[in-house]
């Protein structure tokens, strides 16, 4: 019960980190696309101003220049928009490979949880199993006192009985310091998990502050 509860746990924050990456994902792609919109809306104003006689047929000062007055102030917009936003896509680039990386990382840690998990499972099961031979033999080593009147043949037989149960206990206490082990290692794994979210959560923020200076 304690390492399904333990498990459950995990699976639980680890869908939470999994949903938060989703989110800083769609983030960034919200911001690479507001940081494009300037330049479309810029590039939108100007078509769509209002007619005159003027826009029309053009002052005297216009229709002596038309080139210059089309072709100069359009070039400035994108050299103003180009920096921003290859900055942006950079900085978002580094971030999801970021991202990435503690996916695989929190991937790798969570088989090998499901590994130990799996482990200390068929280890209590080898020991139930273990735990049930050494009755059996233990009422057989009884039955034989009880019913034999061959003193010397059950004393052989008890004797040989008494030095199968001692190994089987012999093997019984080395698979509880294996499980001991795995339960160590299990708690090692989640204290790893614990310093990766906080990790992630440091760099989530660091995601987001850095899209604020960008804004």
């Amino acid at each position: 019960f304690f390492f399904k509860h333990m498990y459950l746990q995990f699976a639980e924050k680890f869908q939470e980190f999994k949903e938060a990456a989703r989110l800083a994902k769609e983030k960034s792609q919200e911001k690479m696309e507001l940081t494009s919109t300037p330049s479309q809306e810029s590039a939108g104003g100007d078509i769509q101003s209002p007619l005159t006689p003027e826009s029309i047929n053009g002052t005297d000062d216009e229709r002596a220049t038309p080139e210059v007055t089309q072709n100069s102030e359009p070039r400035a917009e994108p050299t103003q928009n180009a920096l921003p936003f290859t900055h942006s896509s950079t900085i978002s680039k580094h971030w999801e490979a970021e991202l990435a990386t503690l996916k695989g990382n929190n991937a790798k840690l969570t088989a090998a949880l499901l590994e130990s998990t799996a482990n200390v499972k068929q280890w209590k099961q080898q020991l139930a199993a273990y735990q049930e031979e050494a009755e059996r033999l233990h009422k057989r080593v009884t039955e034989l006192e009880c019913v034999s009147s061959q003193a010397n043949a059950v004393h052989t037989h008890k004797t040989e009985l008494n030095q199968t149960i001692q190994e089987l206990e012999s093997t019984l206490k080395k698979k509880e310091e294996e499980i001991e082990g795995l339960k160590q290692e299990i708690d090692n794994a989640r204290e790893l998990q614990a310093q990766r979210d906080s990790l992630t959560q440091k760099l989530q923020v660091s995601y987001s502050v850095h899209h604020l200076d960008l804004e």
